[in-house]
């Protein structure tokens, strides 16, 4: 949903976003504050318009349920398209399309890919791609062990994405990273704030054999869903405490398979959709040609919009 005229600025954006995303407790990045449109964007559906007016006015701004509609702003559909065809492309679905289409009442965004099977590309084009490097760790409270979850990556973190490679033998499929210098020293500082750099939090992640006690954990998490789980590394860690690892900030982002390893590096290139929409594809004949139209709709009303729904194409 989207708060419209409110008084969002290039100085208070960014702190808008985290108030609001701490309030309402989500991720960041399923805020969008943008002070070209004075517009402030929710991309989640369990948020009422109740609760997005109270967590606008706990961040200093005046605004009400009447400044509030369902449905995105125009510069948000136009991001889908950006990342919708960059998908595309990156995967090599050659002849594909992404495009706004209009009605009197809506706005679809159609995509078009021939010759590809529809599965393939709902699984491209159906999740929002968000990739998150969490960082799990326990905490003592009053003598009690609890664990704490920080987002220490997301992609616009990123400065290189390599090409994803297979794993051998006992080493897992992997994607080599480097990240940008901001994000290299705030990463180096959290590894060593929370514990990851020391004896105790060198490779100990124990996730899979208990997620409950997890130890000192690294996630990659895709769409909110933890897909592998890493220690921290010896030679990583050593790294990050001589201070070497903000001057070459590079290590691999490791997945289960090359398929996974594959899909990370898309997502990471191509970006997140800024919002998530359900699909439906519809397989078409033309001459000898097989063409998948995938459309999802979103309401050109600027009050009475709907969210992005489903619409067959």
């Amino acid at each position: 949903m989207t708060a419209e005229d409110v008084d969002v600025t290039p100085d208070n954006d960014r702190e808008v976003e985290i108030a609001v995303a701490n309030q309402l407790n989500i991720s960041r990045t399923d805020v969008r504050a943008t002070p070209q449109t004075r517009t402030v964007e929710v991309f989640t559906e369990n948020v009422t318009q109740a609760q997005f007016a109270q967590a606008l006015q706990a961040a200093g701004l005046s605004a009400s349920e009447e400044n509030i509609r369902d449905g995105v702003t125009d510069e948000t559909r136009q991001t889908a398209v950006s990342v919708l065809t960059e998908k595309i492309n990156r995967i090599g679905l050659s002849g594909g399309s992404v495009q706004q289409v209009q009605t009197t009442q809506e706005t679809f965004i159609l995509i078009e890919v021939p010759n590809q099977n529809r599965t393939e590309v709902l699984n491209l084009i159906g999740d929002r791609g968000k990739v998150e490097i969490v960082a799990e760790f326990p905490t003592d409270a009053n003598g009690t062990t609890e664990y704490r979850q920080v987002s220490m990556l997301t992609q616009g973190d990123f400065a290189e994405i390599g090409a994803p490679q297979a794993g051998q033998g006992n080493q897992p499929s992997y994607v080599p990273v480097t990240l940008t210098d901001e994000a290299a020293q705030n990463f180096s500082q959290g590894m060593q704030n929370f514990g990851f750099t020391s004896q105790q939090g060198v490779q100990s992640c124990r996730y899979s054999d208990t997620p409950d006690d997890p130890g000192y954990c690294l996630h990659t998490v895709v769409d909110g869903e933890i897909v592998y789980s890493a220690s921290m590394s010896t030679g990583l860690a050593g790294t990050i405490a001589n201070g070497d690892f903000v001057k070459d900030p590079g290590f691999r982002m490791t997945t289960t398979n090359a398929s996974d390893a594959r899909a990370l590096q898309v997502n990471l290139q191509a970006g997140a959709l800024p919002t998530s929409s359900t699909s439906r594809a519809r397989g078409r004949r033309t001459s000898s040609n097989r063409r998948s139209r995938l459309s999802s709709s979103c309401s050109a009303s600027s009050r009475a919009s709907s969210p992005c729904s489903p619409s067959p194409g």
